[in-house]
């Protein structure tokens, strides 16, 4: 994933970047779901020394929006399934209670997942622009 963004303000080794949303985003449906606005500010690694005002390109791992997609989105459906299934023949109230735990255990994981690794950047700043292709970025 690599993105174009302003940086707002540094931190030691960090920087906070607003980005704008890719346009891939603006066909998705699930963008509603999202609840994420046309820009977003992200925290991204400044090893090469971007300064507040810096058009910069930042990359991310792939791996890590594909597995948040997974968990937010496939996950809660299938084990809501597996467990209103594995509990139907039992009792119907029960198995609508298990569907609902099912559905819910993904988010709750993903709220945990997000509180641990909310202190490590696996977002880099690659390169400073030069400042050819501002328009699409500096939107204020």
């Amino acid at each position: 994933m690599e993105l174009k963004g302003i940086v707002k303000e540094t931190d030691g080794k960090a920087a906070t970047v607003k980005v704008l949303r890719k346009e891939a985003c603006s066909h998705c449906q699930g963008r509603i779901v999202c609840g994420r606005a046309q820009s977003y500010e992200i925290k991204a690694l400044n090893e090469i020394g971007a300064k507040p005002g810096d058009i910069v390109k930042v990359s991310g791992s792939d791996r890590g929006v594909l597995m948040y997609a997974f968990l937010l989105f496939i996950l809660p459906i299938a084990l809501s399934a597996i467990c209103y299934f594995s509990l139907s023949g039992t009792n119907r109230n029960l198995s609508y209670i298990a569907a609902a735990v099912g559905f819910l255990l993904p988010y709750i994981a993903a709220f945990v997942a997000d509180r641990r690794l909310s202190g490590k950047l696996s977002v880099r700043i690659t390169e400073i622009d030069t400042g050819e292709d501002t328009a699409e970025v500096c939107d204020e």
